[in-house]
């Protein structure tokens, strides 16, 4: 099932203080991915011998299925064997975490440093040596890592929410609304982006587009103006995505989507779409920020 997520709401109370951002960690799913079924049962049994904290694990043997079950179901950490035959090591590593909003433990059974590191330097949130002491380690680190995760995610999300308001202040007290909808202003940030950012209107009719937007369709400076999202982006397929937009729009709500399609190659793409409102709910001639951006994992 693709994920759908509101955006921030604004509101005026402050938010929690760091030390009621998270509770205690008492329950736990694990998705253990490794393709050596004596090692996978090791560090099931390890886990499943945490008296304070009730484990849930899954295991699939490579990452092409790992792919599929944390699109189609909530973990809270994925534990990760680098030597899977699919997984290029660190360039698999790398591929994970970068679709992934949960933490990841790499499992291996090279005790080096120097794995360690580039494990890190790839995104993994920690690394556990297969040993022993599996039981007694493996547990207190996913714990660790979780909690830490945890926070992290709600001092951004506080961050951000505090610049907002204080953006949205500023904009309410300087009567500058209408520069949000300026294409101009929306060129100066936008532009350069490596995403394609477009801003459109109720009905899906892009105004402006940015070059990577452009690009992406070979077409020239302006050339998607005054153009339906529809007519245009017709390569994405495996879902009826214009439908859901359409309904986030005429309720002028924000709005993501991902889902899972393969190319004529084979190769899995995982396609991301969101869409902001550039104004309060109840504004006419609302406009949107629209945003495309689509993963491509080789067979």
């Amino acid at each position: 099932m693709p994920t759908v997520r509101n955006h921030i709401t604004l509101t005026s109370q402050s938010p929690n203080p760091p030390d009621q951002l998270v509770s205690p960690v008492t329950s736990i799913r694990a998705l253990v991915v490794e393709d050596d079924e004596l090692d996978a049962q090791i560090v099931q049994r390890a886990l499943r011998n945490t008296e304070q904290v009730a484990y849930h694990v899954e295991h699939v043997r490579n990452l092409s299925n790992a792919y599929k079950r944390i699109f189609n179901s909530s973990f809270d950490v994925v534990l990760l064997d680098l030597g899977l035959p699919d997984g290029f090591e660190l360039n698999g590593l790398s591929r994970l975490v970068s679709l992934l909003e949960v933490p990841v433990i790499v499992l291996t059974g090279n005790e080096g440093s120097e794995i360690a590191v580039e494990a890190l330097a790839c995104g993994a949130h920690d690394f556990v040596a297969k040993s022993e002491n599996l039981s007694v380690i493996l547990p207190r680190v996913i714990s660790y890592t979780i909690q830490r995760h945890r926070t992290q995610a709600e001092l951004a999300r506080t961050e951000q929410l505090l610049s907002v308001q204080g953006e949205f202040a500023k904009l309410q007290s300087a009567n500058i609304q209408q520069r949000l909808d300026s294409a101009s202003l929306l060129a100066t940030f936008a532009s350069d982006s490596k995403q394609c950012i477009a801003l459109i209107q109720s009905e899906g009719v892009i105004e402006w587009a940015n070059d990577s937007f452009e690009a992406r369709y070979s077409a020239n400076p302006g050339e998607l103006n005054h153009r339906s999202l529809d007519q245009i982006l017709t390569d994405l397929q495996g879902r009826q995505w214009h439908e859901e937009l359409q309904i986030a729009m005429d309720a002028s709500e924000s709005f993501e989507l991902v889902w899972r399609s393969e190319n004529g190659s084979g190769d899995e793409l995982w396609n991301r779409i969101e869409l902001v409102p550039t104004q309060q709910p109840s504004t006419t001639n609302q406009r949107f920020l629209f945003s495309l951006t689509v993963d491509v994992i080789p067979r």
